[in-house]
């Protein structure tokens, strides 16, 4: 069974249409959301469009998925809204051909990027927000906690060689 209803995992869509946060479920059955993406202000970067966007011949032809990473091959003539099927999360990073996207949240949960015409492979990468800080403060506690034990390994060993010491 084929449910041809499903929206595909990436597509390109013609504008965006900012909705106030509270009222985005209501939008979500008056809007048709193949063609239009649904962004909160807060959620709206500098720079990106919410006009129509020609998206002729804008398409995505492949998509796979790795630990921790997507990657996207698209056909882009124009300048497009690309929307991910899978869930925003702010430890989310795009590029194409080297060069940093914009990656923000639209229809409420889904991830959008502004792919700019040409591009040919956008790559996602994920790094959870708060794992490089907190690999350093683990590191720096466990380093800490071995620099004790030499201390405390030293000032024991200095010590049974002072006992018994009369020093004649």
């Amino acid at each position: 069974y084929e449910n041809e209803d499903a929206y595909p995992r990436a597509y390109f869509v013609k504008a965006l249409q900012i909705e106030d946060p509270q009222d985005l479920e209501a939008a979500f059955t008056r809007t048709d959301l193949r063609s239009v993406a649904l962004v909160a202000q807060s959620d709206l970067p500098p720079g990106v469009s919410t006009s129509q966007h020609d998206v002729s011949g804008n398409d995505m032809t492949g998509i796979a998925y790795e630990a921790n990473a997507v990657t996207i091959d698209v056909q882009a003539p124009h300048d497009g809204i690309l929307v991910v099927s899978d869930t925003y999360s702010p430890g989310w990073r795009v590029d194409s051909e080297g060069k940093a996207l914009t990656l923000f949240r639209v229809n409420g949960k889904f991830r959008a990027v502004m792919v700019p015409a040409g591009a040919e492979r956008l790559v996602f990468h994920y790094s959870a927000p708060g794992f490089r800080s907190g690999l350093l403060v683990s590191s720096s506690t466990l380093g800490g906690l071995i620099f004790l034990c030499f201390v405390e390994y030293w000032r024991g060993r200095r010590g049974r060689h002072g006992e018994g010491h009369t020093g004649d």
